[in-house]
């Protein structure tokens, strides 16, 4: 079982911050092409915010000490 110091510990980790900049670029390059082609095919334009919506949601992911005591990860 994780406890929370070692989730704390997996989120400093160099290779966990690599991952969570890789993602933050990834955001804003799928912000950039969803600037440069709104508009033009409306399944594109959706396909984008929901790669933005869901890319935010894991970068804002958090962990609760009483959420692991539960196995309880939302």
């Amino acid at each position: 079982m994780i406890t929370y110091s070692d989730w704390l510990e997996w989120r400093k980790l160099p290779i966990t911050q690599l991952f969570y900049e890789v993602c933050r670029e990834r955001i804003e390059e799928a912000k950039e092409a969803a600037i440069n082609q709104c508009g033009l095919d409306m399944q594109q334009d959706n396909f984008y915010r929901g790669f933005v919506y869901a890319f935010r949601e894991m970068l804002e992911f958090k962990v609760e000490p009483e959420d692991l005591e539960r196995g309880n990860l939302q």
